[in-house]
């Protein structure tokens, strides 16, 4: 999906200017290929697909494991009925190879400082994509999992919608 250090998430393709286009992403799972009207739209469905599950299941917010890592995975061990040791350790590194579009990605730091700041969480949206997300989000699971919207940028969005 197309997004630079600058752009990123990229709801709207942003070097489109005259309208709003969702960025399309597209995921490969393991039987099938699935294409995305944007990174929101790919977060909505795969929620909406974990809270239709009729199964037990355990759901982890990214920021819990962030800022309160070991107290979440001993209480995510309990749950299951494993032993939690007690060699728990932070990977400081990213996740994401560091090459292309994720060289310089967050690690552990950096994440907290991005994400732990409410000045910095927004930091790569733009106006359209707050726009967008204000239209396009699912409420009921971002209040399922503890989210508040973005707040919407000062005055109106001067640019058509795609549709």
């Amino acid at each position: 999906w197309g997004h630079d250090e600058e752009h990123c998430p990229n709801l709207i393709r942003w070097r489109v200017k005259d309208r709003d286009v969702p960025s399309e992403v597209r995921v490969k799972y393991a039987l099938e290929m699935k294409i995305y009207e944007s990174l929101l739209d790919m977060w909505n469905k795969w929620y909406e697909e974990w809270d239709d599950q009729t199964f037990p299941h355990l759901t982890t917010r990214f920021e819990d494991l962030l800022f309160h890592g070991e107290e979440v995975t001993r209480k995510a061990c309990e749950c299951v009925g494993g032993i939690f040791t007690d060699d728990f350790q932070y990977v400081e590194d990213s996740a994401k190879p560091a090459r292309g579009i994720h060289k310089g990605a967050n690690g552990l730091v950096k994440a907290m400082m991005q994400y732990g700041d409410p000045k910095k969480r927004l930091v790569g949206y733009t106006d359209r994509d707050r726009w967008y997300s204000s239209k396009n989000m699912d409420t009921a699971l971002m209040s399922k999992y503890g989210y508040k919207p973005p707040p919407l940028p000062a005055g109106g969005n001067t640019v058509k919608d795609s549709s």
